[in-house]
């Protein structure tokens, strides 16, 4: 936060936000400065004022786990987001993130985000593959892996049987179709690497099964099996660099 150069103004805001709530500011107050900070509230000048969905995507990301990490409550970031949006409203500024209609959506959100975060950024994984496909402390190779898993499990579970969809699953599949489309493209640019990397169609146990090999010998390579890139879903997004970002 020493870097921006409205410091002292979303540090007054937060403290009002939090203040009025009648909560922890101490606790809190961070979490409320890098969620507005990076939400450009006082910089409406800034091109990432009007972000795009990539931006939003990772900063849902941030914000899901913060909270299922219990370090900030869903009644604090709501009240960012009216602040937010409020603001937002005056200037008649339409293009903005919107955490919680978005989350709303789905049924387990995050996965639909990772999976968002993970189409967003296929050519960064591209590259990142291509270089060095056989090594096992890829974070990115990881992020590759559990995408897979996620699209496979979500299809099997909300859209194999199209009569029995509510609006949710309708929702997921939307998703999961697209994500669908643009993976294929993605496995036409990896060259050798297409024969390894499975179709969504026919993704079998044996590529999960490379999966989980690799991930245990990243775990053996690492102190004391402490891989900050492996050891939790939240950290698979750590090595997609997103410019702009702050969080």
């Amino acid at each position: 936060m020493d870097n921006s150069a409205y410091k002292g103004s979303y540090n007054s805001l937060c403290y009002q936000i939090l203040y009025q709530m009648r909560v922890d500011v101490d606790k809190y107050k961070d979490v409320c400065m890098k969620l507005m900070r990076n939400l450009e509230y006082y910089n409406p000048l800034s091109k990432y004022f009007e972000p795009t969905p990539e931006r939003c995507n990772i900063l849902y990301n941030w914000i899901y786990n913060l909270i299922e990490e219990e370090k900030v409550t869903e009644d604090i970031i709501k009240k960012c987001f009216e602040e937010y949006n409020d603001y937002k409203n005056k200037i008649s500024s339409d293009r903005r993130c919107d955490y919680f209609s978005h989350i709303e959506q789905f049924e387990k959100p995050m996965n639909i985000i990772l999976l968002d975060i993970f189409r967003d950024n296929m050519e960064i994984i591209r590259n990142e593959l291509t270089r060095d496909y056989d090594s096992t402390a890829i974070p990115l190779k990881k992020f590759l892996c559990e995408s897979l898993k996620i699209y496979k499990h979500m299809n099997e579970s909300y859209c194999s049987r199209r009569g029995e969809r509510n609006g949710k699953h309708t929702n997921i599949c939307t998703k999961l179709d697209n994500f669908k489309s643009t993976y294929s493209f993605f496995r036409t640019k990896l060259g050798k690497l297409n024969n390894i990397t499975p179709e969504l169609d026919d993704i079998d146990n044996g590529f999960f099964d490379q999966c989980s090999s690799d991930e245990q010998k990243s775990l053996l390579d690492t102190d004391k099996g402490k891989n900050s890139c492996h050891a939790k879903e939240k950290d698979m997004t750590a090595s997609v660099t997103i410019s702009g970002n702050f969080l």
